[in-house]
């Protein structure tokens, strides 16, 4: 059962200047999202943060470490290594494939033949990196999980009903491949970082943790990391050819943002929404942010509503305050009835980049 999702923020953001935020202000952002008044440059900027989700926290209080840095890059190389690697095995596996759908060989034969092809090219000197110990904690786990997900994706081109065209064509196969291989990329990390979060394992020290997550959050399908009732991962990889620029980019991304948050004075929280307000108990010259677009960031039993309800709820905390406010969400049909709903609300239509957003304020 899904319990929450979070929606991939620090990648290539810029906050719209319409939201005239003031660096005279001290804002109290009761949920993180996207960080809306956190990138603004202007030096003494007060920011108060918190998240219900304490990978979010965690992140931004690291934000500026050389060694978040280094390991996310880290990422990006063995990510673009990934995709050499199973160029390179694709060519081989496409032999084997030809026989596995004429039912000359079965895919226990298929597995096999991928797991001795896989095998022998990671003795490749230029697929170090992507093999070593360092980087995937179990070189044993990490190999049959790229495995795994290859033959997986072989079974699923031979029951396709055009099954025929992948066999004719290397560059269509090729393509599968890839997803196959990137995938089991993917699920070994969210397995890993699952493992660490349950205290099953203790392998990894934070910041390589972090970088883990970062990474299944940049590249889960929907751009959504999902989380069950027990707070481990179960999301998807996207299959998204933006990826591939997405990790290539987020390096220089991230130092440019820890350059913009060096400059403000920031505390940190990780509560629920009412007790954080009760202990940081905002001033009528204070703003109030929640910003939930691409829905929330929420890692919380307590806070497992429909959006509707859940806004209400927000929008009811807010009004005890005697300051200004401000919700973000995603611009869809749900506003209407919102709209409907709140008479003194004021709302506005914004875009970032391609992608327009509501900001519900009393300003």
């Amino acid at each position: 059962m899904q319990s929450s999702n979070i929606s991939p923020f620090l990648f290539n953001y810029k906050h719209p200047e319409t939201l005239k935020l003031r660096p005279d202000k001290r804002y109290i952002h009761i949920n993180i999202g996207k960080g809306a008044s956190l990138f603004t440059k202007n030096k003494g900027t007060s920011s108060i943060i918190n998240d219900t989700n304490i990978e979010v926290i965690q992140f931004y209080q690291n934000i500026g470490s050389t060694k978040l840095h280094d390991f996310i890059s880290t990422i990006a190389l063995n990510w673009n290594l990934i995709e050499e690697f199973s160029q390179l095995s694709s060519k081989e596996i496409y032999i084997s494939y030809q026989d596995f759908e004429n039912n000359i060989i079965t895919l226990e034969d298929m597995q096999f033949m991928v797991r001795a092809i896989v095998l022998m090219n990671i003795d490749s000197e230029k697929f170090t990196p992507l093999f070593s110990q360092s980087f995937t904690i179990t070189q044993d786990l990490f190999i049959n999980s790229l495995i795994k997900s290859v033959v997986k994706q072989i079974a699923k081109i031979k029951d396709s009903t055009n099954k025929s065209k992948f066999s004719k064509s290397f560059e269509l196969f090729n393509k599968q491949m890839e997803i196959g291989f990137k995938t089991g990329f993917f699920n070994h990390f969210q397995n890993i970082v699952n493992l660490q979060n349950t205290h099953m394992v203790d392998c990894i020290d934070r910041y390589k943790q972090l970088s883990f997550w970062y990474f299944l959050v940049q590249t889960s399908k929907g751009n959504k990391i999902n989380y069950d009732t027990n707070g481990n991962i179960k999301s998807q990889y996207g299959e998204d050819e933006s990826n591939k620029n997405h990790l290539k980019l987020i390096t220089n991304q991230i130092k440019q943002s820890s350059e913009a948050l060096s400059l403000q004075q920031i505390d940190y929280y990780h509560l629920p929404y009412s007790e954080f307000l009760s202990i940081v108990n905002p001033s009528k010259d204070d703003v109030l942010i929640a910003d939930f677009r691409s829905i929330n960031q929420i890692k919380s039993i307590t806070h497992e509503l429909k959006q509707n309800a859940f806004l209400s709820n927000v929008l009811n905390l807010f009004r005890k305050y005697m300051c200004q406010w401000m919700i973000l969400i995603d611009n869809d049909s749900k506003i209407a009835e919102i709209r409907s709903n709140q008479e003194q609300l004021v709302i506005t239509l914004y875009k970032e980049n391609t992608t327009e957003f509501t900001v519900l304020s009393n300003i």
